[in-house]
Formats: C-alpha cells, structure tokens, sequence
C-alpha cells in the first residue's frame, strides 16, 4: 500500500490557508492539545527518558557565547543554555533534553538549517 501524498490542488490550498495567522493559530493549539493529550495517556515516562549527562566543553562554550540565540529562539531554549552552562561548570550531571536542544542548535548554525533562517527573520523584526 502507498503511502498518501497531497496533490497539487490540495498543496496549493493548504499553503493558502497556512497564510492566515488565525489558521495557524488555531492548528497550531490543536497539534499542542492532542501532543498533551497522546503524552498524558502515555505510560512513558518523559521527565527521566534519555537520562542524564554532564555536557561537553564544546557545548558549554557554545551555549555561553550564543546566549542571545537562545532568547531569540524562546524560553525552553534559554532555559536549556543556561542549563548546560551551569552543569559544565559544576560537572553535574544535566538532562539530556538540555543538551539535545544545544545540539540542535549547534548542528543547525554549522548546516545552515531553517532555525538559522528563523533567527534571522527574528533579528529583522
């Protein structure tokens, strides 16, 4: 069986409505209501998954010299740099999560992904 795949059509009216700040609103809500919902029903236990490291030197420098990155890509993200900083410094140990968004954002700064582009539409506003 093939997977679904919009047509051209559908495409093209979904990028339509994806112009309507209220539609992008309204879904995004939605997407968030039904991840909390699928996570409260979950027996996984999220806070402890992935467990605990003490970050790298490399993360620790990067997360303390891009600190304004982190407030432009939002709290969790802030939260997150000041995390890995502390922990490197104290060489206890961090949540992995902490250090996965440090990652993500090292990793995306080094292949020019969509969250450098993001940051930068943020600097223009």
């Amino acid at each position: 069986m093939r997977n679904w795949k919009p047509s051209a059509k559908q495409k093209a009216d979904f990028a339509l409505k994806m112009q309507n700040p209220n539609f992008v609103a309204d879904r995004e809500a939605k997407q968030e209501r039904k991840q909390e919902k699928r996570i409260a029903a979950s027996a996984f236990d999220y806070p402890t998954a992935g467990g605990k490291f003490i970050p790298t030197l490399q993360q620790h420098d990067y997360a303390l010299g891009n600190m304004r990155t982190a407030e432009r890509l939002g709290s969790p993200y802030l939260d997150s740099f000041r995390a890995v900083t502390v922990a490197y410094v104290a060489q206890i140990a961090v949540s992995h999560d902490d250090i996965h968004r440090v990652n993500t954002v090292i990793r995306n700064f080094i292949e020019g992904d969509s969250m450098s582009n993001q940051i930068k539409a943020g600097e223009k506003s």
